[in-house]
């Protein structure tokens, strides 16, 4: 299944959808989000893995301060001839803003209805799936109950700087990874902090920092300690432009993972698996008119080699987002992206595409 096969169809739909208008600045109680997306991958020209998506989202605010927001999914994958097809798991989070104290409290849950024990066959398609260079909206269909709480603090110092910081901690909870096994795994609970700041330059112009933490502790199989992946460190700087109706966006990050520790029955070793990488982003959104806006992207991401499977690559991947306003309550956003990657002897080509239906109530 070459890419290329495809090119005409996603044509056509970027020219039957070339109306449209973003109207995300309207403040409503009810937004419903419906995104049907399709991610094609060629390796080196021959090996091929696709995933076609259908996405639900879900934002209600039943007052200024109090957010919920549902999230859900349904996958078809296919990694070399091999397919994994299911729901993923149900997201529910609420949000809740404290004025006087300039925080936000956050707490979520992710419900197990997704398919979390797979063949050996299937279990080998999602490890594929979960490369960070492929970017899959769905690597994995379910894992088990997770738990998330959070909060984040900002406060303005002066006219022009915001400080903020942020504290969460995921708890993962277990499940049985293989079908027909009895094995039960139970992945590392997470720590997140993170500190920013915003410093706004004039009227039209504001720069921000940011540095988060992650921080992990062990998986376990059947209660034996196997794996801790080494903490991380993400470093991110953006610069922030408006000209009238228009927004230009540049956005640096670097992720930093220290080694992670393996367990077996013979000794503790520490090796890489997670990649250390770099990601320059570049965003152009223009108001074409009253019904039509355009969003350009453009990403290029550097990944380290590391011992996982499709470390190492560059990659680079311009792509174009529409937006069209039917009503004041209907919006069709349409998106293109393509990515090419590559290392010494290795290529990877892949097509991002997906139209979708955004309602405001």
């Amino acid at each position: 299944m070459k890419i290329k096969k495809y090119l005409p169809l996603i044509f056509l739909l970027l020219i039957q959808n070339s109306f449209a208008q973003n109207f995300s600045g309207r403040i409503s109680k009810l937004n419903i989000k419906l995104l049907n997306n399709i991610q094609l991958w060629d390796i080196n020209e021959s090996n091929n893995l696709y995933q076609i998506s259908n996405q639900l989202r879900i934002n209600y605010l039943p007052n200024r301060n109090t957010s919920i927001n549902i999230n859900s999914s349904y996958a078809a994958s296919e990694v070399q001839t091999k397919k994994l097809n299911g729901l993923t798991d149900l997201q529910i989070q609420l949000s809740q803003k404290v004025k006087s104290i300039n925080t936000v409290f956050e707490a979520g849950v992710s419900l197990p209805t997704g398919k979390a024990s797979l063949t050996n066959s299937e279990f080998a398609s999602t490890v594929l799936l979960s490369r960070n260079v492929f970017n899959f909206r769905n690597p994995v269909l379910g894992q088990g109950t997770n738990i998330f709480l959070g909060a984040t603090w900002a406060e303005l110092v002066g006219d022009n700087f915001v400080f903020g910081a942020g504290l969460s901690y995921q708890i993962r909870g277990e499940y049985e990874p293989y079908e027909k096994q009895d094995t039960k795994y139970k992945p590392s609970n997470e720590l997140l902090v993170s500190a920013g700041v915003d410093y706004r330059i004039d009227k039209a112009k504001s720069l921000s920092a940011d540095l988060v933490g992650i921080f992990f502790n062990e998986d376990e199989v059947d209660g034996n300690v196997v794996f801790t992946a080494g903490n991380r460190f993400i470093y991110s700087l953006g610069y922030r432009q408006y000209f009238s109706n228009n927004v230009l966006r540049i956005n640096a990050r670097y992720r930093y993972s220290a080694e992670d520790e393996l367990q077996n029955l013979v000794a503790v070793t520490n090796e890489k698996f997670t990649s250390n990488y770099f990601m320059l982003a570049f965003t152009f959104y223009h108001s074409v008119s009253r019904l039509v806006s355009i969003q350009y992207n453009f990403n290029a991401k550097f990944f380290e080699e590391t011992l996982k499977l499709f470390s190492g690559y560059s990659s680079f991947s311009p792509g174009i987002i529409f937006y069209f306003e039917v009503s004041s309550q209907f919006e069709i956003p349409l998106h293109v992206k393509y990515i090419l990657g590559s290392k010494e002897g290795s290529t990877i080509n892949g097509v991002d595409t997906g139209i979708g239906i955004n309602l405001k109530f």
